[in-house]
């Protein structure tokens, strides 16, 4: 593969002679610096498979550029996690190729349904028209089934020549003189895998990080997060209804002190319940079963018509990385290794797929010659900023929503019943 002026992974055709130095403490393979017997090369190494990662990868990939993608697990996660995509978000992934995956899995789904603010007495304080059509003229919301549509993603990198590596954790890394990245994975051991390769050494022009919240490639940078300061833990379920239960449950975010909730579609046949712990409750309190049940039977749920397909409880958080780049822009941080947001907007998946378009356009034109210093580092300054703008905006209605105590809660309901 060629590309103009740019670095490609094919001008070192001596692979096999690069040497890697790796930073850190720990020892290679064989007790000496790090280095190992298989190499690979490629123009853009992704740690991480999920959604944004493989956005990213797709989206470099129809421009020529060799991508490598390597994930920790052996398969996709199978259970649900995000809900909602964005007009803009679908569009990005229209762009990427995955028409079909699209229209499968998200668009022939996508419902008439208003989501709704409640007061704890049910009243409606505010309508959100998830239908209507936003900037591009796709719904301004849509739900989905996180599962499906990461596991149709995963197969369409197959077919469109995105390799993605199983079973590799992400260990070190290191810039070479030549300004190139030296990674370094190690085999993520399990008791029902035998390793015959210990390690692999990829040499690329850069390293995306796509590993999620518990980012390690940003730890491994020191990479510093700003806190806003909302923290809250909060049940979430994940149900699969019989028919017998019925399903005309209106999608709300219910402002009650005594138990905030948020009730809305999972894609498909799916619903999510989210349910905040409140200050005297343990998690094992908020997660036993009689309080799960108990929970859903305001909704005609029991252990007779429905499944919980899963329970987990989850601490909201507001986190921002300081830096969406580092090694001189040659490290790069999209999605939830980048930030965190609380889901009360639901832009925390769509942040990081735009995190992916804006970081995309910008290495396609550095890898085609255009290899100005501030292309890149203008990667950081348009998409902190705007992630910054909707994590605040999360707290601000979350705050209503999060009270729990009942003379503040009204007050706060009632001054922001208009501006909701």
């Amino acid at each position: 593969m060629s590309l103009p002026n740019g670095r490609t992974a094919h001008e070192n055709d001596n692979a096999s002679e690069v040497t890697a130095r790796f930073s850190g403490t720990t020892k290679g393979i064989h007790g000496g610096r790090r280095e190992a017997k298989l190499k690979r090369e490629c123009d853009i190494c992704i740690v991480g498979a999920g959604i944004v990662g493989m956005v990213a990868a797709l989206l470099l990939r129809k421009q020529g550029i060799l991508v490598h993608i390597y994930e920790r697990q052996a398969s996709v996660y199978p259970l649900p996690r995000a809900v909602a995509l964005a007009d803009d978000s679908i569009r990005l992934l229209l762009a990427a190729g995955l028409g079909v995956e699209v229209q499968r899995h998200v668009l022939k789904h996508h419902s008439q349904e208003d989501f709704i603010w409640r007061d704890k007495q049910q009243n409606p304080l505010v309508r959100l028209n998830m239908a209507q059509p936003g900037p591009t003229g796709l719904p301004n919301a849509s739900l989905f089934s996180q599962p499906n549509l990461e596991a149709a993603i995963a197969l369409y990198c197959e077919h469109a020549g995105v390799p993605i590596y199983r079973g590799w954790e992400f260990q070190d890394a290191v810039q070479e003189v030549d300004g190139r990245m030296t990674i370094f994975f190690t085999r993520y051991k399990t008791e029902k895998q035998i390793c015959y390769n210990a390690g692999v050494q990829v040499h690329s022009n850069f390293l995306v990080a796509a590993d999620g919240a518990n980012s390690s490639v940003r730890e491994h940078f020191g990479i510093d997060r700003e806190d806003y300061g909302l923290r809250s833990d909060w049940l979430i379920l994940d149900t699969l209804p019989s028919k017998t239960a019925g399903s005309d449950w209106p999608w709300s975010q219910i402002c009650d002190p005594e138990r905030p909730t948020t009730v809305i579609g999972g894609g498909g046949d799916r619903h999510r319940w989210e349910f905040m712990r409140l200050p005297h409750e343990t998690t094992s309190e908020l997660t036993s079963h009689k309080n799960v049940w108990a929970s859903l039977a305001p909704y005609g749920l029991d252990e007779t018509n429905c499944e919980i397909e899963r329970a987990v409880v989850y601490t909201f958080r507001s986190l921002n990385a300081r830096t969406y780049s580092t090694a001189r822009n040659s490290v790069f941080l999209i999605g939830d290794s980048a930030h965190q947001m609380p889901p009360f907007i639901g832009q925390g998946l769509n942040s990081g797929i735009r995190d992916a378009g804006a970081l995309a356009w910008r290495l396609i034109a550095h890898l085609r010659g255009c290899q100005s210093t501030d292309l890149l580092a203008s990667y950081t300054v348009e998409r902190r900023h705007h992630v910054e703008q909707m994590i605040k905006k999360a707290i601000e209605l979350g705050q209503p929503i999060c009270e729990t105590d009942a003379g503040i809660s009204e007050k706060m309901v009632r001054s922001n019943e208009e501006g909701l």
